[in-house]
């Protein structure tokens, strides 16, 4: 479940603006995203169990009463992150997960019941998403914490949330994790801006991953953008773990 999440975390969920109709959903050991458009929200992520997302919908409604939850986006099936999803799949929803994770979302969807308009939308890749004026960018990252790994990068902030491989404010991190992450979304140009997390405090800009990185391995060198061409038919994430294995030091 990840470190305190053993704590009851259900009374203490709060928002903390961190742009333009973007907000930090904060108040425990695992946080998530929310992001508003012109005529409904998106979630990114459901940490823990039913009873948090219970309480952070009371408080959307409260908040955003003409805005209803039309979008949740769940970077990956841990059930640290996916455990509160359940109650956020009332009416009318769409559902967004990495293809590897999708027979798991699946079964989840059939135990939301019959009542439940859930549209699965998987992503293999890279999938941009629109949401009246914004767009999201949301990408597949090839790590080794989990299959099907979402990161969600906000465009119009230059705003990337990332679960679990890399904790923007916290001190513990795994470098291994860090440098999939970083090389992942180098490979599509999207290693730049300001992050932000389910584990940490607050933004942090990229270039604080890149120097914690350089300081634990001080011959890693950062590959430009787009340096791994794929070969035709190769997928983008193939392409991704090829440039990982040809840019890093040997660990």
């Amino acid at each position: 479940m990840g470190a305190g999440a053993v704590a009851d975390q259900t009374t203490n969920v709060r928002l903390e603006r961190v742009g333009e109709g973007v907000h930090h959903v904060v108040g425990g050991s695992h946080h998530a995203l929310l992001i508003e458009s012109a005529s409904d929200l998106t979630l990114v992520d459901a940490p823990l169990y039913p009873g948090r997302s219970d309480r952070l919908l009371r408080l959307l409604s409260e908040r955003f009463p003409d805005k209803p939850l039309r979008r949740v986006i769940v970077t990956h099936h841990h059930n640290d992150h996916s455990g509160g999803l359940l109650p956020l799949l009332r009416g009318k929803v769409e559902l967004v997960v990495g293809a590897e994770a999708a027979a798991f979302f699946q079964s989840v969807m059939r135990r939301a019941g019959e009542d439940a308009m859930i549209a699965l939308t998987t992503v293999a890749d890279r999938s941009e998403l629109t949401l009246d004026e914004r767009r999201l960018q949301v990408v597949n990252i090839p790590n080794s914490h989990a299959a099907g790994m979402l990161a969600v990068r906000v465009e119009d902030l230059a705003l990337t949330y990332v679960a679990d491989l890399y904790s923007p404010g916290r001190d513990a991190q795994s470098p291994v994790l860090a440098r999939e992450f970083h090389q992942a979304m180098a490979w599509h140009g999207l290693a730049n801006g300001s992050l932000i997390g389910a584990h940490g405090k607050g933004t942090q800009p990229w270039t604080a991953l890149v120097e914690e990185l350089q300081a634990v391995h001080p011959a890693w060198s950062i590959p430009a953008l787009h340096a791994a061409v794929p070969e035709a038919g190769s997928s983008g994430a193939a392409a991704a773990s090829a440039a990982s294995s040809a840019t890093t030091d040997k660990d």
